[in-house]
């Protein structure tokens, strides 16, 4: 896939319409094969400040998707969210550029692919692997039905995501800060 094909699949005419949290999701949420330069391409085109603003969003969202049981879990998207949306502010140098990418890459892979959450149906004995998008997705859809309590959820063999050193300028961290307090 290149850039003009990835523009297609988002139905964007340029890399300067990414600015809604529905382009970010897509992205994000895409079971294509999105070759690696292709991202670090789109990326290197959209407004930093919007996209930083678009993480922000999008991790708020799906952590309305994480059980109350599994605090550890929501810690982890808390400093993911906050890794990426301040890499995103910040970036300016092309090394900045490839290190988010490599970051929003690995993230992508673990939160459709790689990443492994245990649910069991209730009543049951065994419990079957998915992804991290499909537990939350399967948690939301059940308190939006009431049948929260269908399936259990152990989301500790995701919890293996590494978070790299992330260096953050203090007005970064002053804003993150500025965020959670709002909140």
């Amino acid at each position: 896939m290149n850039l003009r094909e990835l523009l297609e699949v988002l139905e964007m005419d340029s890399v300067a319409d990414f600015q809604y949290f529905e382009d970010l999701e897509q992205l994000i949420l895409m079971t294509d094969e999105i070759p690696y330069e292709t991202l670090c391409q789109f990326i290197s085109g959209v407004d930093f400040k919007v996209l930083s603003n678009l993480l922000r969003d999008f991790f708020e969202e799906i952590e309305k998707g994480v059980p109350d049981s599994q605090a550890d879990f929501y810690a982890l998207l808390e400093n993911i969210k906050l890794a990426l949306s301040g890499m995103a502010a910040q970036m300016e140098e092309d090394d900045e550029i490839t290190q988010f990418c490599e970051e929003l890459d690995r993230f992508r892979r673990w939160y459709m692919e790689g990443g492994e959450v245990l649910v069991r149906a209730a009543g049951k004995k065994e419990f079957f692997p998915v992804t991290p998008e499909a537990a939350l997705t399967m948690f939301r859809a059940g308190k939006l039905i009431g049948d929260e309590e269908e399936y259990e959820y152990d989301f500790n063999p995701a919890l293996g995501y590494e978070l790299r050193e992330y260096i953050m300028s203090f007005r970064d961290a002053l804003e993150a800060s500025e965020d959670i307090e709002e909140e």
